[in-house]
Formats: C-alpha cells, structure tokens, sequence
C-alpha cells in the first residue's frame, strides 16, 4: 500500500500544465536532432518530413509526464518533506528540513506567461537538485518555500504583517551595460562570427571583394589585409555588442536581499527567471574575483559556495551574489554574509621569497618554449630577439606574483589571495575547513617550501609556496580552529 499523510496532513499534487509543459521540454531537448533530420534531408534532394519524430516525441513525453503528474504527491509532516512517486516502481523520499541548503524558483519565458514555476530543493547530498518539482503554481511554491523555510514545516500566517526585506544589492541598467562590455564572452564572439560566416556564405569572396574597393575609396589603397582586419573588427565588435545584450537580457533585475528571517534571496532574468534562497549559515567560502580591466575600473564580483548543490548549473553549489560590485562597497557587502569579516583590516601575510625564483623558472621554460616554436619557423634569430626581451619579463612577471600571494586568519576565517591577471580572494570561515593538506613538489622540497590545501564541503582555498615551518603551523592552527568550532556539527557543514 502507497504511503500516505498523516491525520490532518494534505498531499499535494503538480500543477495540471505539467503534462503539457513537459511534452514542449521533450521537444525542445531534441529541437537539434529535428534540424539536422531537416538539413540532412534537403541536402540529399528529399522533402524532410519530421513529423513523425514530432510525434514520437511529443507522445513518448505525454506518457511519461503524465504519469509523473498522476503519481507524485508531496507534503510537510514533522519536520519532513515527503515526496511519493512512481506507478510501477513506487519511490519515497524524506528529506529533513533542517537539511535543506538552498531553494530556488526557475521560470522561463512560457512559464512566466502561465505563472507556474520549476520548484528545486538543495541539500548537500551531491551536485544535482534533491528533489524537483515541475511544474507547482506560483501561489503554491511560495507557499511551499514559506513551509519549508521556516524549519518547523508550520505554514507562515499570511494574514501577519511580515517584516520587509531589506535590498543588499541591486543592478542598474549602467551595471548590467558595464558587466557585458567587460565580461569575456568567448562563445558569443565566436557564435557572431559564425553567423556572419553563414550569412555570407558562397558570396563571402564577392562581399570581400566589395569591401576592399569600398576601402580602396575611402583609404586610397586596395589591401586586402585591411579588408580582412576591417571585417574581423567588425566582428569582434558584433560578438562584444552580443555579449552585452546577453548579460542585460540574462542579468535583468539582479537583486539580493536579505530577508527578515536572515536567509538571502537572489532574483534575476528578464526571458528566463530565477529566484534562490540561502541561509548565510551554510555558505562553505566566499570568492571574490577580477579582471585586470574591471580592477582599474574599480569593480569585483562576489560568489558563494554552498555544500553539494549546484547553483545556475554551476559546480561546487557556485552562486553569484553580486557580479559587480564597487570596491569600496566590498567590506560591507561580505560583513553581511559573513558576520565580523572586515577585508579592509586583514593583516596579510606574504608567501615564501623562494616562490620568485620558482616563478621565474616557470615563465622562463614557457618563453624558452615559445622562442623555440618561433626560431623553428623564422631562423635562430627569432630565437634570440624572443629571449633577450622574454627574461626580465619573467622574473617581473615572477615579483609581481609573489607580490600578490598572499594569506591571513582574520576574526575567524582564511583569507588567500592570488592571481596576476585575474585577481582573487578566497574566504573561509574556520568553522566550516573539514581538512588541511600540505603538498610539496620536488622542486618545492628542494627549496623547503610546501602548498597548503584548505578543504571544505564545497571547496578550497590554496595558499602555494609557504615555508615549510610555516605550513605545519598553519595546519595545525587551522585542523585546531576548526574541532574547536565544532565542524562536524550538521549545522558547520
């Protein structure tokens, strides 16, 4: 017999257009396939007929989203949520509230139109979403989220007056044009060229050709390495155009708040739209990231990695807080996800001196290497005028790195910092380290240097070229900080 709620418990079923909704993601997933059964068959002189695979598909994602829709039932009894499903194989799933990590609201273009929502509920079981229910109401999964949220499976009294959330960070419209001018969009680059490529097609020599005479009258001279650096400029500015667009469109609304409760509420997307919920409690680390054009802008991006679950698709339960933030805004911003964390008053720490000869090592065989592959092609000489410039650019390169590594334990957590070109921080609350590791390479043995590895359940932070005394101190001070904080408490993990 199917298990069943308790006395005064009411079993939940999905939202009715879960069984057409469902049919257009089955389609949608094998929309590839269809095209190419069309280009294939008009390629080979027949009339493409794909409705037979339309049906096939849409029939065989009926079956299986109604079903789905028939046999699932959930609902909220003693601090659980219980999950049944399945009509020949019957599956039931607890999942303790007190467990949950994160919860999020996914909507797409047709689901905002239809006001249903995908429904995911995280733990820290693995990388893929704990349960998932598509497709719930809107009502209904604001509802659901309340119930569960609350730890207590008590629904929240909506007739109360709740407190109002309070706004930690919202994107303007000059943010979101920002992040896409200085966001590194390969694949949108590269999809604008291979537009254009597809565009122009049999006429790209015609088009080339046009354009070196149109060149030619504006210029004065006929080159075509100037019609070819003009139209992979224009190029390059539609694929940096593209990626704006995709940034604002994907961006759109970016808002995080903390609600009354403490937890923190993400919501973004103007086609597509997400919504996420996470307790400060269980963030693992933070990361704070830059590149070397939006440092002189004076902006960074903060993430936050929570235990197994996964985030946006992202591995490590990876979210982006804030995907621009001013600098001067940094301290507060992580003073409100980590309580007592000031990054303006950390003492850092330098690695180990040794790490400048390391480093220069390592860029001199890569430069080595390099005028190698050019004397190969252009003569010894090559070789020569690549290495006399190529060795004070590494041992520079090599200062400049052990300039940057850097480490502090600052009102208790980890600090690293790292990165060059694209600079990052890395933050760990030493309630939350599950391990320390010391790794040393031969040539770090050699040096008496070590890299320390500090793990938690959603990541690590690394702190590389350390003298070895000072690694083993810092071991033993972190494994000390983290059994002292209790870290193999569920509420640490």
């Amino acid at each position: 017999e199917a298990p069943r709620p308790g006395e005064g418990v009411e079993a939940h079923r999905l939202h009715p257009l879960t069984v057409l909704l469902e049919v257009g993601r089955v389609v949608g997933r094998f929309a590839w396939f269809l095209v190419m059964l069309l280009v294939v068959s008009t390629l080979g002189g027949r009339q493409a007929d794909p409705a037979t695979w339309i049906f096939l598909l849409a029939g065989s994602g009926i079956l299986v989203a109604l079903a789905r829709y028939l046999s699932l039932r959930y609902w909220v009894h003693e601090g659980h949520l219980i999950i049944r499903s399945g009509i020949v194989s019957r599956q039931l799933r607890t999942i303790p509230l007190d467990k949950i990590q994160n919860v999020e609201l996914r909507q797409n273009a047709i689901q905002q139109l239809v006001n249903v929502v995908d429904f995911r509920i995280e733990t820290a079981a693995g990388p893929e979403a704990e349960a998932h229910l598509a497709v719930l109401a809107r009502d209904e999964a604001e509802r659901l989220k309340a119930e569960l949220l609350s730890g207590r499976g008590v629904p929240t009294d909506e007739n109360e007056a709740a407190p109002r959330a309070r706004v930690l960070w919202q994107a303007s419209l000059g943010d979101l044009l920002l992040l896409g001018a200085t966001s590194n969009r390969a694949g949108a680059i590269v999809g604008a060229i291979a537009g254009i490529l597809f565009f122009l097609g049999q006429e790209l020599p015609q088009y080339f050709e046009r354009l070196q005479k149109g060149l030619a009258g504006v210029a004065g001279v006929v080159s075509p390495l100037l019609a070819g650096a003009v139209l992979l400029g224009a190029m390059l500015v539609l694929g940096w155009l593209l990626s704006i667009v995709l940034t604002v469109v994907g961006y759109f609304g970016f808002q995080v708040t903390r609600e009354p409760d403490g937890r923190l509420r993400r919501r973004y997307g103007l086609l597509s739209r997400f919504e996420t919920v996470v307790s400060p409690a269980r963030i693992q680390l933070l990361r704070l990231g830059a590149s070397w054009l939006r440092r002189r802008l004076g902006f960074w991006e903060v993430a936050a990695h929570t235990a197994g679950s996964s985030f946006d698709g992202q591995r490590s339960g990876s979210a982006l807080l804030c995907p621009l933030l001013r600098r001067e805004e940094i301290a507060g911003f992580c003073d409100q996800l980590l309580p007592g964390l000031d990054l303006d008053a950390v003492p850092w720490r330098p690695v180990s001196r040794a790490t400048i000869r390391r480093g220069f090592i390592r860029y001199l065989f890569v430069i080595l290497v390099l005028a190698s592959a050019l004397s190969a092609g252009l003569g010894h000489w090559a070789w020569l005028s690549a290495l006399v410039p190529g060795t004070p650019m590494a041992w520079f390169l090599a200062v400049r790195r052990y300039r940057v590594l850097a480490y502090a334990r600052h009102a208790g957590h980890l600090v690293a910092r790292a990165g060059v070109v694209h600079r990052h921080l890395t933050v760990v609350p030493e309630s939350k380290i599950q391990w320390v590791g010391l790794t040393q390479s031969p040539f770090q043995r050699r040096l008496g240097i070590a890299s320390a590895s500090v793990a938690t359940a959603a990541g690590a932070a690394h702190i590389v070229d350390l003298e070895e005394e000072t690694a083993l101190e810092l071991q033993q001070a972190l494994s000390g900080a983290a059994s002292a904080a209790g870290a193999w408490l569920p509420d640490a993990v």
